[in-house]
């Protein structure tokens, strides 16, 4: 009897509650890269060689309550309690697997690190209003549809007089040297695969931002109270 229960339930999920199959439901899914092995790697690798470039300016005081948004595998995660003893990180990712690999990260290579783990949608994360000090992403925003809209959701959960550090790639433009043939092939070859990957994707991809939003590393831009 607890058997044929159990079937009618699973039939009962599958189904709108008039015999028709329901829509499969699928999160949103904002990485225009993917979640290979590869690319986790690749995140590391490049985390970890512009490490100095990328965090030289970024050091909260102990005690701070900070909110990487987006963390991924966590290849920026652990390089923010380098120069940052004590802050309370609170590591937020939409991707469960990605979360997974972020907290292996972290505790092989940093683990005396205070970190709360979360998973969700940044746009709608269930945390109170203004319960971080600083707000932290790094490569987040060229996944998202709407950018402005992201970071309108975080500044909602960032204190009056808080700051939001955000780190983003111009994909737009290459410098190099020397400028061969090989080398302006290569790169070439680069644009056109990630333009490739975007088309791919199930999800419209981060679209160009202004000028205004694809700022430098900073050590954070001061948000004005509300």
């Amino acid at each position: 009897m607890a058997s044929a229960s159990a079937s009618a339930a699973r039939s009962r999920a599958k189904t709108d509650g008039r015999g028709r199959s329901a829509p499969a439901v699928r999160r949103p899914d904002w990485n225009v890269r993917g979640y290979s092995q590869t690319e986790t790697q690749r995140l590391g690798d490049q985390a970890d060689t512009l490490a100095e470039l990328l965090h030289a300016g970024t050091a909260y005081p102990a005690g701070s309550r900070v909110l990487e948004a987006g963390c991924g595998v966590g290849a920026q995660t652990v390089h923010l309690p380098a120069a940052s003893a004590g802050v309370l990180l609170t590591a937020a990712d939409l991707s469960a697997q990605s979360l997974a690999a972020a907290r292996a990260r972290v505790a092989a290579k940093a683990p005396a690190a205070d970190v709360t783990w979360h998973q969700g949608d940044l746009h709608r994360l269930p945390l109170p209003d203004g319960a971080f000090d600083h707000v932290f992403l790094c490569f987040v925003l060229e996944h998202l549809p709407d950018p402005e809209a992201g970071l309108a959701a975080l500044r909602r959960v960032l204190r009056p007089g808080g700051t939001i550090t955000v780190i983003e790639g111009d994909h737009g433009s290459a410098f190099f040297h020397p400028q061969t043939p090989a080398a302006r092939r290569t790169i070439e070859r680069g644009r056109r695969g990630n333009q490739a990957r975007r088309r791919m994707c199930t999800r419209r991809p981060g679209r160009e931002l202004p000028v205004d939003l694809m700022p430098t590393p900073s050590s954070g831009l001061p948000v004005p109270g509300r």
